[in-house]
């Protein structure tokens, strides 16, 4: 999904890079480092980060196809 939001938006990072900001992202969901991000450390890293409930909302995800073309194309392509 990374590689398909990234795609859409011409931006180009290193693999090195994307490992990281993923890294980080977890780190930060995940504080207690169990490997698992549980209903109180989302509800704190979504009080956090109120910019991801935006994109889960209904209206958001009704045009997620838009968005993401080339991501839902070649997954089709995967499965055919």
């Amino acid at each position: 999904m990374i590689d398909a939001l990234l795609c859409e938006f011409e931006i180009k990072l290193s693999d090195d890079m994307i490992e990281t900001i993923i890294q980080k992202t977890l780190l930060d969901a995940d504080p207690n480092q169990d490997g698992k991000i549980d209903k109180f450390e989302w509800k704190n890293f979504v009080s956090q980060n109120p910019s991801l409930l935006k994109i889960m909302t209904l209206p958001y995800l009704r045009y997620l196809d838009n968005y993401f073309l080339k991501f839902i194309h070649s997954n089709i392509l995967n499965y055919v």
